[in-house]
């Protein structure tokens, strides 16, 4: 069974990608280490609307992966008399964890909570919720072991988001405490410094970026389209990398990351989705 799986996974195109991913990866992070000012020197625009509308709202496709991979997950298991509402309750438990979230990354971030409207505190747990009733209609019409070839996909979803989001930005941020472009005093620009130099805890959090992060969170749609014809993958493909990329684009123009910044949270995200990709798809396969 061993023999199969390893077999599988060197015979697969996303293997092949790993090397040329990581070698990318590093030439980018030696250029960007040297050209992060220069970079956002020439490109920032503070006031730029569709940067404006990636910092507002780029995270929320990412978010509704996350929700859906939560309720897929619980989905599947057998709703018996006792479980039928499960779905119900957690959206109503997530949306509570989510509004405490956002209210503390915002202290955290910016030391108050006037920086935006109250209704943005309240909109991804809205999402949760509206999310899961939906959700709870559907599952509760479908048997459990139609669930099958979704649950992988749940799986590897949530924990690319805990492992990538949740856990690699928000530690290397509290740690790194790089000061974002637009904090920065022109013309000197004096507090800047190289991605390569972590300055410790300051209260500072460019690096990496969260945003970007989350919008690589669509990745895993990437194992929903495998069997489907070439036009429906290399179109999901294309959309998931363009989406990713823009992300990435309007952190920096937005001033809020240096190009490093997005790169990180960008070659963790895809090393991450490989690694577990490799995990669970080709052992579920082989079995």
């Amino acid at each position: 069974m061993e023999k199969k799986e390893v077999s599988e996974w060197k015979d697969s195109f996303a293997r092949k990608l790993v090397i040329p991913i990581i070698l990318i990866w590093i030439v980018l992070a030696i250029i960007f280490g040297f050209t992060d000012l220069q970079i956002s020197i020439g490109i920032v625009d503070e006031n730029s609307i569709w940067a404006k509308f990636i910092a507002d709202y780029g995270e929320y496709p990412g978010w509704i992966m996350v929700f859906i991979s939560i309720y897929v997950l619980i989905g599947s298991v057998d709703r018996s008399r006792k479980g039928k509402y499960i779905i119900f309750i957690a959206t109503i438990i997530i949306a509570i964890i989510l509004l405490l979230y956002r209210v503390i990354d915002e202290l955290v971030s910016e030391g108050n909570l006037i920086n935006i409207g109250i209704y943005e505190y309240f909109l991804i747990p809205s999402f949760g919720i509206v999310i899961g009733l939906i959700l709870h209609f559907v599952f509760k019409k479908i048997p459990s072991d139609k669930f099958q070839p979704y649950i992988k996909f749940g799986q590897i979803t949530l924990l690319l988001a805990i492992i990538n989001p949740l856990i690699f930005i928000q530690i290397v941020k509290l740690l790194w405490g790089r000061v974002r472009f637009r904090d920065l005093t022109p013309p000197g620009y004096p507090e800047f410094t190289s991605w390569f130099i972590p300055q410790g805890y300051t209260g500072n959090q460019s690096f990496p970026s969260g945003h970007c992060a989350m919008g690589w969170m669509l990745l895993p749609l990437i194992l929903l389209i495998l069997d489907k014809n070439k036009v429906i993958k290399y179109l999901t493909v294309i959309l998931i990398i363009a989406w990713g990329i823009i992300e990435a684009l309007g952190r920096i123009v937005i001033g809020a990351h240096y190009a490093s910044d997005t790169l990180f949270s960008t070659g963790m995200a895809v090393v991450v989705f490989l690694f577990l990709y490799k995990k669970y798809y080709f052992s579920t396969k082989s079995n």
